[in-house]
Parts: C-alpha cells; sequence; structure tokens
C-alpha cells in the first residue's frame, strides 16, 4: 500500500504543465516478500533480502536509472541491495535526516517513530550520527502503541485516529526532540490520510519522493 502512496506523493509533489513534466516509473509492488521486521527481531527465519535482491535486479533489467524503495525497515539491507545493482539506490533514510536538517534549520535533536525493526538494527541512528544529530526513540510502551498503530491498524486495513497517532508524537516533542520523522511508510499514510501539516514533521515517504524527483531531472513542485 505504501507504494501507491509514493507514487501520489511522486505526482503531487512534482512541478508539471503536462504529462512529459513527470516522473517515469517502473513499479515492482511485491507483498509477498518476508516482514521484515519479523526477521530482524528474531521471530521469522525467513530472510527477506534474497527476495528484494531479486526484485531490485528485476527493475534495473527492465531498465530503470536509478532505484527507491519505500520501506524503511528494509533500508537495514541498503548495503547488500545497493551492491547487488549497478544503477544508484536511494536511500530513504539518508534523505529523511538531510530533509529534517532543511525543514527544520538547526535541529539538534531527532524523534523517530519507526518499526520495532528499524529500531532494534539501529538505521537512524546510524544516519543522525553521520550527520551529527541525536536520535531520540520511544519508550517502550510508547513504542507498543505504534507498533499496533502499524500492524493492528494500517497494515490491517483498520483506521487509526488522530489523536491515537499524535499521541506518540507529543512523546517525542516532551522529550526535547525538534523535529519529528516518520520513519516508517505506513505512519506516513496515516499521516496523509489526516492531512497532518505539523511543520516539525518530516515524512520519510515525502523525503524519498523529492529525492526522487530530483534524481530523475524533473522539478520540485515547491522550488519552482
Amino acid at each position: 500500500m505504501a507504494t501507491v502512496y509514493f507514487m501520489s506523493s511522486v505526482l503531487s509533489n512534482t512541478y508539471s504543465l503536462t504529462d512529459q513534466d513527470h516522473v517515469d516509473m517502473i513499479v515492482w509492488n511485491q507483498g509477498s516478500i518476508p516482514d521484515r521486521t519479523a526477521y530482524l527481531v528474531g521471530a521469522s527465519d525467513d530472510n527477506p533480502l534474497p527476495h528484494m535482491i531479486a526484485a531490485a535486479r528485476a527493475l534495473e533489467s527492465s531498465g530503470a536509472s536509478f532505484i527507491a524503495m519505500p520501506c524503511n525497515t528494509a533500508h537495514h539491507f541498503y548495503d547488500a541491495l545497493a551492491e547487488a545493482v549497478t544503477v544508484p539506490f536511494l536511500n530513504i533514510v539518508e534523505e529523511t535526516v538531510v530533509w529534517s536538517q532543511q525543514r527544520v534549520p538547526g535541529a539538534q535533536t531527532v524523534g523517530v517513530l519507526a518499526t520495532d525493526g528499524t529500531v532494534r538494527a539501529g538505521t537512524y541512528e546510524r544516519w543522525c550520527d553521520a550527520a551529527g544529530l541525536t536520535c531520540i526513540l520511544p519508550e517502550p510502551q510508547v513504542q507498543a502503541a505504534v507498533m499496533e498503530m502499524i500492524y493492528d491498524g494500517v497494515k490491517a486495513g483498520r483506521p487509526v485516529t488522530e489523536s491515537a497517532f499524535r499521541a506518540p508524537i507529543e512523546h517525542l516533542r516532551q522529550l526535547g526532540c525538534d523535529v519529528i520523522v516518520l520513519g516508517c511508510t505506513e505512519l506516513s499514510m496515516i499521516y496523509h490520510d489526516l492531512d497532518i501539516q505539523d511543520p516539525d514533521i518530516v515524512d520519510s515517504l515525502d523525503a524519498l519522493a523529492r529525492a526522487t524527483i530530483r534524481a530523475s531531472g524533473k522539478t520540485l513542485r515547491d522550488e519552482h
């Protein structure tokens, strides 16, 4: 489902007057890839990496000039995926950290809402550290609520209320975070459905969409 929202974000963030102004996309939407979080937290032995490598190579063979993957948790495997193809592979986590600094100038502390897999893997800490930023994660009971929104809400096709969505965001604000990153594209879906506009929230799906537009040589709507 996140792939559909990603495509929509690419379209809505592209400055266009004609069809030809838009990004050409080859889409590989494979819901059967084993759950990344289950593998990373040790709840499953079914390694998703071979499936993702096969998908990346299929996209390359189909003519893709670069690859974008709208799944934060899967970026634990980023290095192996990038090495498996010869075309550039955008990094949603790196792009999100960069956009956080642009969206909230002077920000030093980044709060991240993500899956247990992303949290366990330390994916955002790696890129925040590289950028000189402090990464803050929710306390355990709040992280459990985030996982409930992702798995029992979005993935199960059930609605998530705005109050439930905002609760972990406010928790991170109270911990002193300058920026709140939606580090899971299921959370991005809720964010878009609720039309949240808070200036300190940075959506990883939108960050990847913006990077995709730039990599395609197209023009961002807000930079025209």
